[in-house]
């Protein structure tokens, strides 16, 4: 007989509580020669697990399996009985994993019917999701699946929604209540018919009733006059000295964000770009302090504080992490900056259009040269990466509305699952037809499932190749763009989950002894 591999298909009866365990099995089976004559030969066999769905709907567990004999893998395309251990057999046609012949009254195959069938179908999880969440409105942002009679502002942005320009205006559209869609642009590689629209060929332009608008303060007092009707944001009564102040406080936020982007353009000496930051940051916060209030007019919330908010967040977070100077929890240097954040971080909207610290450090090397992390902040960087990566459950079950957002972050993989599988399926390099792409779709599944529920059991999720769920987990967590897949607290609860989850897959690696056969 020829050496080759050889692919046997098993459904085993003897399972374990909590999942599959690899092992060596010793069997007898009968195999074919080329003589036509029946020689029983003595296997050793590593099963693992690995669930496989056929177009019917039928649910296997296959089992790669070895033959050692020479030192080479032998390949056989039938098996005839293998008795020991209760194994029972199918009858193989063309694939190896599929178009199989099951032998019904098998006690195992219903098993592994029935356990398969703990991991919804994608009908049934965005039946269930939809349910759960209701006709509540969480965003007015529409999504590719989403459709609206009434949206009337279009917004141009780069495809990452990196921009703090374009998210000022989704931080007034949420708190307006305005519908809106983005069309996202290739920055390195934008349309050519993209310039008629926008000649400075710039991030963020609108299209409002038809109308283009580019340069976003200027966009964010056409939204304002647009659309008066809904919940304005500037005071109604401006006095003189308001009217004053609201221009310097637009002139002081294009200071603060010009001396953050020379910082890092490397234009001047760290000491003189550090001394100019610090004098900056004391202008903001003397102006914090004109109004009594934690806002820049007081109580009121208005546009100045939205024309902040993106950039003050992205200059809290990367001056940390890049130079180690913190803006925020400076043991009282600037009081009324703190109270300024905390005051934007009770605000609902806030919450779903900011993004977290570790995209937009991400972010910041695809616009600057020099980003490297200076000495003095190296610790501080390794710190800020290892909480973030090792978010936790007891984190996200302290928000106060964790069940929302966990649906929130299925019902996000759920519609876009098509797009999510094969960004995983590409970065990984598996092909369609192959089972490793099964195995990506029922990980998936599983993910949104456990987001549903709020938990899970190892026992409802049985499936091989652990390195390759590691890998899409960690692609997956990798990839997501914050607020642009998902918004800030739905990402805390899908990472934290994530994080369970591949927890939990390590340590059945680990209980698993794979002794592969020499």
């Amino acid at each position: 007989m020829k050496c080759r591999d050889v692919v046997f298909s098993f459904v085993l009866t003897k399972w374990s509580q909590e999942y599959i365990k690899s092992a060596i099995w010793e069997c007898r089976c009968y195999l074919p020669r080329n003589n036509n004559k029946l020689t029983r030969i003595s296997i050793r066999f590593l099963f693992r697990s690995h669930f496989i769905s056929s177009m019917s709907g039928t649910c296997f567990v296959a089992f790669s399996s070895y033959i050692s004999k020479q030192r080479r893998l032998c390949k056989a395309k039938n098996i005839f009985s293998c008795r020991k251990y209760n194994i029972c057999t199918f009858s193989s046609r063309d694939s190896p994993l599929f178009n199989r012949e099951v032998v019904r009254s098998s006690p195992a195959v219903k098993l592994a019917q029935l356990l398969i069938a703990s991991i919804p179908t994608w009908t049934e999880l965005e039946s269930k999701v939809s349910q759960l969440l209701g006709s509540k409105v969480y965003s007015y942002r529409l999504g590719e699946w989403e459709r609206h009679e009434d949206c009337r502002v279009v917004i141009f942005t780069d495809e990452n929604l990196w921009c703090p320009y374009t998210k000022r205006i989704c931080f007034q559209l949420e708190e307006k209540s305005i519908p809106y869609r983005f069309w996202y642009l290739n920055m390195f590689q934008l349309p050519s018919w993209y310039k008629d629209i926008n000649p400075r060929c710039q991030v963020p332009t609108a299209i409002i009733d038809g109308e283009i608008v580019y340069d976003s303060p200027v966009i964010m007092k056409y939204i304002e006059d647009r659309f008066p009707e809904t919940k304005p944001l500037m005071p109604e009564s401006m006095t003189k000295k308001m009217k004053e102040d609201l221009y310097d406080f637009e002139r002081l936020e294009r200071r603060i964000s010009n001396t953050w982007l020379l910082w890092f353009d490397k234009l001047f000496s760290e000491e003189e770009s550090l001394d100019s930051f610090y004098f900056t940051l004391d202008r903001v916060e003397e102006a914090l302090h004109i109004y009594p209030g934690p806002f820049f007019f007081g109580e009121h919330f208005s546009l100045v504080d939205i024309l902040y908010a993106p950039f003050m967040d992205a200059i809290a977070a990367t001056a940390l992490y890049y130079k180690g100077i913190p803006v925020r929890k400076t043991g009282g240097l600037f009081p009324a900056i703190e109270e300024w954040f905390d005051a934007l971080s009770r605000r609902p909207v806030y919450q779903n259009i900011r993004s977290d610290e570790m995209t937009m450090i991400r972010a910041l090397p695809y616009q600057f040269d020099h980003t490297e992390i200076l000495p003095q902040a190296k610790r501080i960087a390794e710190r800020m990466e290892t909480d973030m990566r090792n978010m936790d459950m007891k984190q996200v079950k302290k928000d106060p509305f964790e069940s929302q957002n966990r649906l929130l972050a299925s019902s996000k993989l759920i519609h876009e699952r098509t797009l999510i599988l094969e960004v995983l399926r590409s970065s990984l390099g598996i092909p369609h037809d192959s089972t490793d792409f099964v195995t990506l779709d029922t990980m998936l599944r599983f993910v949104s499932n456990v987001l549903i529920e709020g938990y899970f059991s190892m026992q409802d999720f049985v499936l091989d190749n652990l390195s390759l769920i590691s890998s899409s987990l960690n692609l997956l967590k990798d990839t997501i763009q914050v607020p642009r897949d998902l918004k800030y607290p739905a990402f805390r609860q899908l990472i934290a989950y994530l994080n369970f989850i591949m927890d939990n897959l390590k340590m059945q690696a680990e209980s698993q002894e794979l002794n592969h056969p020499v």
